[in-house]
């Protein structure tokens, strides 16, 4: 073969967001928010119709108001989002953990 190979959209979505096998997800802060939205089974995200954010890393800066530091938590539909890592002002890695079914509120 001659030339480079570009990976498939499906491939790259993949790599972008890894279940593990205690059934959390590894999500890139660059993975499309409906992509987060179908692995996860969300039905909405905060403030999803302004339209102001359409990556994982937007949805964390939007939820918390502010740029966060790594190790930041809070919870949505039954997820806790963990601010993995952070590089200077971009949400790189969050993990998503889905915690106990019960009365969790959708606050942040």
């Amino acid at each position: 073969l001659v030339g480079d190979m570009m990976p498939e959209a499906e491939d790259v979505e993949d790599s972008l967001a890894v279940r593990r096998p205690d059934g959390s997800w590894l999500l890139d802060g660059l993975l499309p928010i409906d992509e987060m939205k179908d692995r996860l089974d969300i039905r909405r995200v905060p403030q999803e119709s302004l339209g102001n954010y359409h990556t994982v890393g937007g949805f964390v800066l939007a939820s918390l108001g502010r740029i966060p530091r790594k190790a930041e938590c809070f919870t949505w539909a039954e997820w806790e989002f963990e601010v993995v890592d952070v590089d200077r002002n971009r949400v790189d890695q969050v993990l998503a953990t889905r915690v106990a079914p019960g009365p969790v509120s959708e606050t942040v």
